[in-house]
């Protein structure tokens, strides 16, 4: 666990009350979610099929990835966050009481809260830490395995594609669903609860069971600096931070 006495201190930011939002909310919102996830999927094949392309995204024993696949791929991505965030706008005006605010309305973007870096120092140390010692102990299955390749940094285009993607519009999508939705619903059954919960739901998408045990624990870091600050901002620019320093570290070491 990362240590929580090097961090900033929990506490209610600003004595604002904390209100869950509805549970019918959770729901839609993670059916839209999984119905964005399968249509895009089904789309990237359909397109790169036309496109006369090979479907691969990662390279593998048959050959490099496809540089045409990936470019569908992420610009597909592109699009379903950006249908994310206005269909759970849409579902906020329609399941949420009159007057109930958006999360990613009247946030304090600037000036960055100064406990952000040192947030996502702990929380990169303790990832790093974690991915340390299962490689250490040799157990294969609970290595952590990249979330984005290194194919993307062979052609500038998925390159540029990847970096959009990584530093602006996933933190704000992902923190959007995973922490101003999923964990302020879930959060009624207890803030710490909420927090491991959603983190849990953050890391499943990932598709490796390597990163289940540290991405539930970012997501659970994030619900807590969402929880702590009030706003999304914060938990926002951390993501953009780690993501950011992830994809230096990428680029710099292929």
């Amino acid at each position: 666990m990362m240590p929580l006495t090097i961090l900033p201190r929990l506490r209610n930011s600003g004595g604002r009350d904390w209100i869950p939002v509805p549970l019918p909310l959770f729901a839609a919102s993670i059916s839209l979610a999984s119905f964005l996830f399968v249509a895009s999927s089904i789309g990237t094949v359909l397109i790169v099929d036309a496109l006369g392309a090979e479907l691969r995204l990662e390279d593998s024993a048959a050959g490099s990835a496809d540089p045409v696949a990936l470019r569908v791929g992420l610009g597909i991505v592109l699009a379903r966050q950006l249908l994310l965030v206005l269909g759970i706008w849409a579902l906020y005006h329609v399941l949420t009481p009159r007057g109930t605010a958006f999360p990613l309305s009247k946030q304090q973007w600037w000036p960055i809260r100064r406990g952000v870096a040192l947030w996502t120092a702990g929380i990169y140390a303790s990832v790093v830490a974690y991915g340390a010692i299962v490689s250490f102990s040799g157990v294969e299955w609970l290595i952590p395995q990249s979330t984005v390749g290194e194919e993307i940094t062979r052609d500038p285009i998925t390159l540029a594609l990847a970096t959009l993607l990584a530093v602006v519009v996933a933190p704000v999508t992902e923190e959007l669903l995973f922490r101003g939705v999923l964990f302020s619903a879930l959060s009624r059954f207890g803030v710490f609860v909420g927090a491991i919960a959603s983190g849990f739901l953050f890391a499943v998408p990932h598709f490796d069971t390597g990163s289940l045990l540290p991405f539930t624990f970012v997501g659970a870091a994030l619900a807590l600096i969402f929880y702590r600050y009030r706003s999304l901002a914060g938990a926002i620019h951390v993501h953009i931070l780690f993501n950011t320093v992830s994809l230096v570290l990428l680029v710099a070491t292929t």
